[in-house]
């Protein structure tokens, strides 16, 4: 998957390719937040942005017929060409709004996207459905089916049948642009529900996490009658507000529907619960959602329970990230996590970047903003360990306690610097993983510093 974007505030022109492991590193103000942030937009626009039509000796047969049997994968190519012809146009007129800046800020900016055809194609292929119903109209349905291991779906004309009379309800026939739309609606959520979805977790969350019961109170007095709805509208127009970055508003949303989303179980919960384990040893304890609607931190081995404005920045920096792992992590799902050594000492922020290559090794992509070093040192000792024998590996693991679910495949990682505006792709191999030059350069000054303060040389 291939994300590119130009002349968006700082960004001129930056590029990304996607691996299981993204990072982007950079000094501050260079831009990596709006480039993820924007990244997440996009992923956020496919499925409702996003058209695809099927091919016309399809579409007509269909209309003749009533039935006709689509090939996805010749739509596939189709797909990528959307985002490559002007198509993208209507993606960057909503951008203002999910970024909420000014309309200025976007006005020269261009994107281009390019899903990962083989990835998508075999998504495809495993995607499976008995019946998959769009209205036409009245009791008119399009109707497609698709089994694994196929790659067309086969769509029919169907009208529902009257219980009583057991006869099909024929309405008029549906007009021909209407079935065509509608067919449209069927093969476009088909393929784009295979593209792989995003959830972020913005540097916002240790305010969103803290104050969360304060919004709550917020929202339902707002709720509660016109007069509280109509003094919001006055006080945004006094304070010109513009609103908050989609990203953010997500992140909060999610915060405040804590209580919705601890009704489900993630895979990582069923499948890898040693993750959530890890976790809460680097947190040192344990968080759960008590009643009414507060989340509360149990340290380890202590008989007390904190709220959030108790515990320690770290916990809180942490909260989202353990309700992420325990209810809402999906395999092939793109978590991305802005700066997640937030709040954290250097111990923990190694442990985390331990904790995300675990993740990766479970079917999670993630995609990450970082300016710690440790984080980038700690993947890229995870990197070289791969290429250990076994006895080495023994040794570290017995010295250190790594585990060999934490090890990473240097081909599944993809690193860039931002900087002057541009993307810089990092070269990384097996032996030696990765080397950030910034990060570089800012720990020998420092150590040219010692060494001059210390032999005066």
């Amino acid at each position: 998957m291939k994300f590119s974007i130009k002349n968006l505030g700082p960004i001129k022109d930056a590029q990304l390719e996607l691996g299981d492991l993204t990072i982007v590193c950079g000094k501050n103000n260079t831009g990596k937040t709006y480039l993820a942030y924007s990244f997440f937009d996009f992923l956020s626009f496919v499925p409702y942005g996003v058209k695809i039509s099927p091919l016309n000796d399809e579409i007509e047969t269909f209309i003749t017929t009533g039935k006709a049997v689509i090939d996805l994968m010749g739509l596939v190519d189709k797909y990528n060409s959307y985002f490559k012809n002007g198509n993208m146009k209507n993606f960057i007129e909503k951008l203002p709004g999910l970024l909420a800046v000014h309309e200025d800020f976007v006005k020269d900016a261009a994107f281009e996207f390019e899903a990962n055809t083989n990835e998508l194609k075999q998504a495809i292929t495993d995607f499976q459905f008995g019946a998959l119903r769009v209205r036409v109209s009245g009791s008119t349905f399009i109707v497609g089916q698709k089994r694994a291991g196929q790659t067309t779906v086969e769509c029919r004309l169907e009208s529902r049948v009257d219980d009583k009379t057991g006869a099909a309800e024929t309405d008029h026939q549906p007009a021909r642009d209407i079935i065509i739309r509608q067919l449209q609606l069927l093969i476009t959520y088909i393929i784009n529900s295979r593209v792989p979805d995003a959830f972020i977790i913005t540097c916002e969350r240790t305010g969103a996490s803290v104050f969360r019961n304060e919004f709550i109170i917020y929202k339902e007095l707002a709720l509660e009658d016109d007069e509280s709805i109509d003094r919001l509208k006055e006080l945004r127009e006094r304070f010109k507000f513009q609103g908050y970055p989609l990203p953010i508003r997500k992140d909060l949303d999610f915060v405040l529907r804590f209580n919705e989303a601890v009704a489900n179980k993630s895979f990582i919960a069923q499948e890898h619960p040693e993750i959530i384990s890890f976790l809460s040893s680097v947190v040192g304890g344990e968080y759960a959602l008590q009643e009414p609607n507060i989340v509360k931190f149990k340290p380890t081995g202590k008989d007390v329970s904190l709220t959030l404005v108790e515990s320690s920045s770290s916990v809180r920096s942490l909260t989202e990230l353990n309700f992420y792992l325990k209810h809402k992590a999906k395999k092939g799902q793109i978590l991305m996590l802005d700066e997640p050594e937030l709040n954290l000492h250097p111990e923990a922020q190694r442990k985390i970047a331990r904790l995300l290559a675990r993740l990766v090794n479970v079917g999670v992509k993630v995609l990450i903003t970082t300016h710690s070093d440790y984080i980038i040192r700690e993947l890229n000792a995870l990197i070289m360990m791969k290429k250990l024998s076994d006895d080495h590996f023994q040794t570290i693991k017995g010295q250190f306690a790594y585990e060999e679910s934490e090890l990473l495949d240097f081909n599944r990682v993809k690193c860039y610097v931002l900087a002057d505006g541009k993307t810089s792709p990092m070269a990384i191999d097996g032996e030696y993983g990765l080397s950030v030059e910034s990060f570089d350069t800012t720990i020998e000054q420092f150590n040219q510093l010692y060494r001059t303060l210390l032999n005066g040389e």
